[in-house]
């Protein structure tokens, strides 16, 4: 719904279960029931920055295998 009327999710205000951005939070926001949020401040990134490791967890040794039988049957069934 807020990429519809093509507004900035950030910017509202969320009340939702785990911080998220409701349907109602969507309609109070275009009614001007609630405020924006403030961005925050950036910080300016030094010539010292940290390398961050992958966030996936992959790694270079890791290898990819098909999943076949009962784990295939079990995964479809999980997802």
């Amino acid at each position: 719904m807020a990429k519809k009327h093509n507004l900035d999710i950030n910017q509202i205000p969320a009340t939702g279960k785990g911080g998220r951005v409701t349907k109602e939070d969507v309609i109070n926001f275009m009614d001007g029931k609630t405020q924006p949020i403030a961005s925050a401040p950036t910080t300016a990134v030094t010539s010292m920055s940290v390398q961050q490791p992958p966030l996936t967890g992959i790694t270079e040794q890791d290898t990819v295998k098909k999943i076949t039988g009962m784990k295939k049957a079990m995964t479809k069934t999980m997802t």
